[in-house]
């Protein structure tokens, strides 16, 4: 990642954390967030993900979530409302 990259991954991540922290000073958090159910983001195990993408649905940082993994890289896990952890070949699954 060049320094330009860098730079716009940064941005991207201090909009989805300002967006947030704006959420947890009204008092509401995103679901992923959920102490309980956090894991299913992240998980192995593709019937989580594809929960976790539901749940995803009507978020109010949806866009921001997927615009910072794009600007990172990601290649795992469900951000923005898309599974991309993907077997090698396949195309993500989005919600």
């Amino acid at each position: 990642m060049n320094d330009t990259d860098m730079h716009a991954a940064a941005q991207a991540n201090d909009r989805l954390t300002r967006a947030l922290l704006d959420l947890a000073t009204q008092g509401e958090r995103v679901r992923c967030s959920d102490p309980i159910d956090h894991a299913r983001w992240t998980s192995d195990n593709q019937r989580d993900r594809q929960t976790a993408m539901a749940w995803c649905a009507g978020c109010p940082v949806i866009d921001l979530c997927g615009q910072a993994a794009d600007e990172r890289g990601e290649k795992h896990h469900v951000w923005g409302g898309v599974d991309l952890a993907c077997a090698p070949g396949q195309t993500a699954i989005s919600g």
